[in-house]
């Protein structure tokens, strides 16, 4: 890969699929990865990680046309600010950005396509088996409330999966089953280094969407 290219990495995934764990590694590894950090609009608590702002805030900043991409999730708002990711390109970084469902990711890729069409979007999508996403969102999320939440957020993007797996447009550039935190971002590495995939994940992803619903 060109050392000038910019590139961008979007991470989806279900919940508890290690979008953290793996952003939080890369930037360990290479201090060319940037976790980027998402506008996130709610009227209460704040969370670690993101700009915290109110409600009223976010919809002044969609108003403005601040965001290159926001979406609405577990009654919050999160957004991929415009400048902040533009900063961010102009130093030589990578920003990683965790996209969600799939249709965020194509609304990103349109937004920031306008604005700088010359930015190279690396798009992972992580998975593991429902067993074991369950285990980990019952182990981290703290309030019954949460862990509903978030169950119910996993399953609508095992079905957003399906759907997409069937279909020709296909928008992820590998698919990986997270269950070594070391071999999937060795993946990732090598796959925004420019490197050859010999296997993209697609076919495993396959088996597993359609054989756990009996229909392989």
């Amino acid at each position: 890969m060109d050392d000038n290219q910019k590139s961008v990495l979007c991470l989806s995934g279900m919940p508890a699929s290690g979008k953290d764990s793996v952003s939080s590694r890369l930037c360990e590894l290479d201090n060319k990865f940037v976790w980027f950090r998402k506008h996130r609009g709610v009227d209460g608590e704040p969370k670690e990680g993101y700009f915290n702002i109110t409600v009223s805030q976010f919809e002044e900043k969609i108003k403005r046309g601040d965001f290159v991409q926001w979406h609405g999730r577990y009654g919050r708002y999160y957004g991929v600010d415009r400048e902040a990711l533009r900063l961010l390109l102009h130093q030589g970084k990578i920003p990683i950005i965790h996209i969600g469902r799939v249709d965020n990711f194509y609304s990103f890729h349109d937004g920031l396509m306008a604005d700088a069409a010359d930015v190279r979007i690396v798009h992972v999508q992580l998975w593991e088996s429902r067993e074991c996403l369950k285990e980990r969102i019952a182990k981290r999320d703290k309030t019954h409330e949460e862990i509903n939440k978030r169950l119910v957020a996993m399953e609508q993007e095992f079905c957003d999966a399906e759907s997409v797996m069937r279909g020709e447009r296909v928008p992820f550039d590998i698919i990986i089953r997270n269950a070594d935190l070391e071999e999937t971002c060795h993946k990732i590495r090598e796959i925004m280094a420019g490197e050859g995939v010999v296997d993209n994940g697609y076919d495993e992803f396959r088996k597993y969407l359609y054989g756990y619903n009996g229909r392989v």
